[in-house]
């Protein structure tokens, strides 16, 4: 795919940015795919390229992208809504929303749980 070929030029360049871009798209189709093993493991090898340079909003991203792995499981909401809430913190505090459609997807991957209402007696 395309894709690849842009991470294995980027690899041959040593271009860290475009490596750590490389590796979270091509993460993002897996997720699309319902490939939750391959995305999280694309995601893996992203952080410490993202690391390298210094991006936190591509770490907010793999945040994002590990919380939509999470929910992609039976059991993962919790930690799911533990990593979302992890990237919005970040995202908050480095000043860099999501745009729409990129909340919009988000949203969709990582749906958000109505807050339980306390039993009445």
């Amino acid at each position: 795919s395309a894709l690849e070929e842009s991470l294995a030029l980027a690899r041959e360049l040593s271009d860290e940015m475009g490596v750590a871009l490389a590796l979270s798209n091509l993460s993002a189709l897996a997720l699309e795919s319902g490939e939750g093993a391959r995305a999280a493991s694309l995601l893996t090898e992203a952080l410490p390229h993202y690391r390298a340079v210094g991006d936190q909003d591509g770490l907010a991203h793999c945040l994002e992208g590990f919380a939509a792995v999470a929910a992609l499981e039976a059991s993962g909401a919790s930690q799911a809504a533990q990593l979302a809430g992890a990237a919005e913190r970040l995202r908050e505090h480095i000043g860099a929303a999501l745009s729409s459609a990129d909340r919009a997807r988000h949203e969709r991957r990582v749906p958000v749980a109505a807050p339980e209402q306390p039993a009445r007696a």
